[in-house]
């Protein structure tokens, strides 16, 4: 859809371009000997489980790597034998 150039007459221009409105920023300079950072990312940066909990007792299935219990003589998932 196009509309007249408000800027030049006998032109035209996509409509969605009398909404834009092009503005000029200054750079922005980081000096390392004076930066602090703004906390954006310090939150999250951390990557893994909150909750890291390391099972050292039980055992797992040779097969499918499921969980069972010391007792467990055949996985509840696959059915293969346990030793």
């Amino acid at each position: 859809d196009s509309v007249p150039d408000p800027k030049n007459d006998g032109e035209g221009i996509p409509r969605m371009m009398t909404y834009l409105t092009e503005q000029d920023f200054a750079p922005v300079l980081i000096d390392d000997e004076t930066y602090q950072p703004s906390g954006a990312v310090k939150s999250s940066a951390f990557v893994g489980n909150a909750y890291n909990e390391v099972k050292s007792d039980g055992k797992f299935c040779s097969e499918c790597g499921t969980s069972l219990s010391m007792t467990a003589k055949f996985c509840p998932e696959c059915g293969t034998t346990q030793e």
